[in-house]
């Protein structure tokens, strides 16, 4: 009976429900949770004001005039909204119908098709942290699924998908938050990866299912050749970001994750010199190039 009760949910009530689990899971960090449930707020607002009372009475056509509705400026002047905006409020929706879906809330995602032009023309750019905070919802598919929730953790860090592979149980330090990433020799220098609080309790719940044989991978099998065990590797970040509907997104690949993790180190501290050594690069260029960063 609560499925169905959950389903007839008000969009209010819906909204209510969604917050709370926000909230109990921890699945978005603090200052992504605040600017996204703005959003949905939001969102909500203007869906009471066109008299629906449900999330599965949404369309297409309404989530697209949610995005492109334009800012009012002091002075009440109106502008309109710049595209950084508009993917803010689609990844707000995104997550919204995602989370209702995946709590019997609604049945449907009307957002699924709205395009917009692509906020960087790079050929490959970091996550916003409102992209990360939609990855990490759909990084676990399921109530036992622990394989990409590490997967996703394990690039919070920085890990890239030749690292992940590499990655063991016995390079973990739980008690400090952090994973010793061992670099490559091509382009990535070893270093201590700093794990989200997030991203402990998804590796804590990874060990669980594994246990903590030192030697154990942690995302791979035991067994796959190094080739087989990157490629898996690339694949579990890869499936997250298609769950999540950012798959499609000119400039998001996997190496996106690792390149929020670099940016937001750029961003706490304006020390370009941190961010490149936590991504573990070997110039200053390189990092600002993985970063996208323009002083």
């Amino acid at each position: 009976m609560a499925a169905v009760r959950r389903a007839h949910a008000t969009i209010p009530e819906a909204i209510a429900l969604i917050a709370s689990h926000f909230i109990a899971t921890r699945e978005i960090e603090e200052q992504a949770n605040a600017r996204m449930l703005a959003e949905i707020g939001r969102f909500c607002a203007y869906l009471e004001a066109l008299g629906l009372d449900a999330l599965d009475a949404v369309t297409e056509s309404q989530v697209r005039d949610f995005v492109a509705q334009p800012i009012q400026r002091r002075g009440g002047l109106w502008d309109e909204a710049s595209i950084s905006t508009k993917h803010t409020r689609r990844s707000a929706v995104r997550l919204l119908f995602r989370t209702a879906r995946s709590l019997h809330l609604a049945t449907s995602d009307p957002s699924i098709d709205v395009d917009l032009p692509p906020r960087s023309s790079r050929k490959t750019r970091p996550l916003t942290d409102d992209e990360e905070a939609l990855g990490r919802i759909w990084a676990q598919p399921t109530l036992n699924s622990t394989r990409h929730p590490a997967a996703w953790a394990l690039a919070q860090a920085t890990a890239t998908s030749s690292e992940l592979a590499a990655l063991r149980v016995g390079n973990l330090d739980l008690d400090n938050q952090r994973v010793w990433i061992q670099g490559n020799e091509n382009s990535r220098n070893p270093r201590w990866g700093q794990l989200t609080e997030w991203g402990v309790q998804r590796i804590e719940a990874r060990l669980e299912a594994i246990g903590d044989a030192p030697d154990r991978p942690l995302v791979t099998d035991a067994l796959a050749s190094r080739n087989s065990a990157q490629v898996s590797a690339t694949t579990a970040i890869s499936e997250i970001l298609q769950a999540a509907g950012l798959s499609q997104e000119p400039g998001i690949v996997p190496s996106s994750l690792p390149a929020w993790a670099g940016r937001k180190v750029m961003e706490d501290t304006e020390r370009i010199d941190l961010a490149a050594a936590a991504l573990g690069v070997r110039s200053l260029d390189q990092a600002l190039d993985i970063i996208g960063w323009e002083w």
